[in-house]
């Protein structure tokens, strides 16, 4: 809606369904803190399309307009939130144990039982094997801890590096307001959005050229959003 003039907000609008926007948010108390233009295109005049709407002024600081993402004509909005929630510690999601017992076998092997299980006392010499058995195996034990990682895994630091250079030419833009420099951001966007698909792409294919199908099974359960379900199968005679 960009005939709606935010700064200050306006209390009429030029038509029905801006005019609807603004009495909600005027009747429930709300705020709209985006005070600058969101959207530049070239020959055209900056408006303000994206908005941050919120009941209070205090829950929000340190606004930034950041640069486009992808080949969008939109600025980033990013901010501090201020929230009240319960701190939970960090979560595990899957814990290995790899013991090699080759070596586990060798160090039992290597030990004078013998006199160290001459107590007259059963218990006393099961408490002795058990705490040499549970030092031995710690000892041939590698633990591996697997979370899982919302990295993208074809970002490399070339691409990263790219993403800078673009949000510099953003920046540029911004303070000049020149079409030069906004077509020279706009041309740099579209090469890195370019760059990306490719990167992925290749990534993906050396996943499914795999000779260890784990891999593929885990890049497809990191890329869905819901909970992993059984599939329906049919044979050839749609049973």
């Amino acid at each position: 809606m960009p005939q709606i003039k935010w700064v200050p907000i306006a209390n009429y609008a030029p038509d029905q369904s801006s005019q609807l926007l603004l009495d909600f948010i005027n009747n429930s108390h709300l705020h709209q803190l985006v005070n600058k233009p969101t959207r530049y295109r070239q020959n055209q005049t900056p408006s303000t399309l994206d908005l941050i709407i919120l009941s209070d002024v205090n829950l929000l600081s340190n606004l930034n307009y950041g640069s486009p993402v992808g080949i969008s004509d939109h600025v980033t909005l990013s901010a501090q939130l201020q929230l009240c929630c319960n701190l939970q510690g960090k979560k595990t999601v899957h814990t290995k144990f790899y013991t090699d017992y080759g070596a586990l076998n060798h160090d039992i092997s290597n030990i004078d039982w013998e006199t160290l299980l001459s107590s007259a006392s059963v218990n006393d010499n099961w408490i002795i094997f058990k705490e040499y058995l549970v030092q031995l195996v710690d000892k041939n034990t590698v633990k591996q801890t697997v979370t899982r990682s919302t990295k993208k895994p074809w970002i490399s630091k070339k691409l990263l590096l790219m993403v800078c250079k673009k949000r510099a030419l953003w920046k540029r833009f911004k303070n000049s307001r020149f079409d030069t420099d906004y077509a020279a951001h706009r041309a740099y966007s579209n090469r890195l959005s370019v760059e990306i698909k490719a990167a992925k792409r290749t990534y993906e294919l050396r996943v499914a050229n795999s000779k260890d199908p784990k891999i593929l099974y885990k890049y497809i359960r990191n890329r869905l959003t819901g909970p992993v379900r059984n599939p329906q199968l049919r044979n050839e005679n749609g049973v």
